[in-house]
């Protein structure tokens, strides 16, 4: 009984095949970003929400999407939020793309993006990362978001 609450406190699996996609996920834990390009040009600061999806080299092609909440007026902001993917086939060829916009009213911009790829991940391992998501001139190109990674039920 000790052996199945450790495991459930850890998010790990007893009774799951490998082999079986469905068992293949991803833990995500969005904490924050800093130096985020400011979109709203007329007055304010951006308001940055992040989204997540696994896929392919050059795109996502996957069923589950991922978003922050939005945080007001903020270029470095703090979420601390977690999310999980599941049933994710062949996850070692995959990317976790993190794209991170400014909402507004009619139409959100995009401040930056990244591509991680999960080939080098160690199973039930968390792996922080503070990955460049800079796609400005100048200063502007040194953006970064940090998130802490785990593979589930498969790995290194």
């Amino acid at each position: 009984m000790k052996a199945i609450l450790l495991f459930a406190l850890f998010g790990l699996s007893l009774c799951c095949d490998t082999s079986d996609p469905a068992c293949l996920g991803l833990r995500v834990f969005v904490q924050s970003c800093r130096n985020l390009e400011d979109e709203d040009k007329f007055g304010g600061k951006s308001d940055p929400y992040i989204t997540l999806e696994v896929g392919h080299h050059s795109h996502s092609l996957f069923h589950q999407k991922f978003q922050t909440k939005t945080i007001t007026d903020n270029l470095n902001p703090e979420w601390n939020e977690v999310f999980e993917f599941a049933g994710i086939s062949d996850p070692q060829s995959k990317y976790l793309f993190i794209k991170v916009y400014d909402e507004d009213d009619v139409r959100s911009e995009k401040i930056g993006k990244y591509k991680l790829p999960l080939a080098d991940l160690v199973q039930y391992h968390p792996t922080e990362f503070e990955v460049n998501v800079g796609e400005g001139h100048g200063i502007l190109r040194h953006a970064y978001c940090k998130v802490e990674v785990t593979a589930l039920n498969w790995g290194k």
